[in-house]
């Protein structure tokens, strides 16, 4: 599902879509808010309940894959339930149990929970829209061109495969929106 609507799009370029482009306007959203989601480990928004399954981190945190957890409806641990009564846990998505070590197994806790924000972000809107209006500029992706010795770069990420994101646009979300690496 798009972080941002083709209607979204329209007011932050300052101009309706012809006929034919807002098809592939819509296809531009589903597919930068995918590469944003991807990146960023977690759907964002709106806000949904979903049954996630992890693994257990062995210690006394449990991760769980969020940064905006609302709440938590049921947790199971290797199988067996937990009392959420007796878990603590925080908006970035930490699960404590005081006293209580988590499982180590691999998928070994299973959580129902209600994450995600109401709307999509601004700082995720305008970066998306971005993106889009480029891509819409520039289907092709081409970033460099000469032409007495003809050579072609094409837009690539910083580990050198194709992305829609830059890495400028990628800090952006590393600030607020995507889960770190957590060991």
């Amino acid at each position: 599902m798009a972080l941002v609507t083709v209607q979204q799009l329209a007011a932050w370029l300052q101009r309706p879509f012809a006929p034919g482009e807002e098809a592939a306007a819509q296809m531009l959203l589903d597919a930068v808010s995918d590469e944003v989601q991807t990146y960023c480990g977690w759907h964002i928004a709106p806000v949904i309940t979903e049954t996630v399954t992890v693994d257990g981190s062995g210690g006394v945190v449990q991760p769980l894959p969020t940064l905006r957890l609302l709440d938590i409806i049921s947790v199971t641990e290797s199988g067996t339930a937990v009392d959420v009564d007796g878990v603590q846990w925080s908006e970035a998505g930490w699960m404590v149990r005081p006293g209580c070590r988590w499982t180590c197994d691999l998928r070994g806790i299973v959580a129902e929970i209600e994450h995600g924000y109401t709307e999509t972000p601004p700082a995720i809107v305008a970066l998306i829209c971005g993106v889009v209006a480029r891509a819409l500029a520039n289907p092709s992706g081409v970033a460099r061109e000469s032409s007495g010795g003809e050579s072609i770069t094409y837009a690539v990420a910083a580990d050198g495969t194709a992305s829609l994101l830059t890495g400028a646009e990628m800090r952006i979300l590393d600030r607020r929106y995507r889960i770190p690496l957590r060991a």
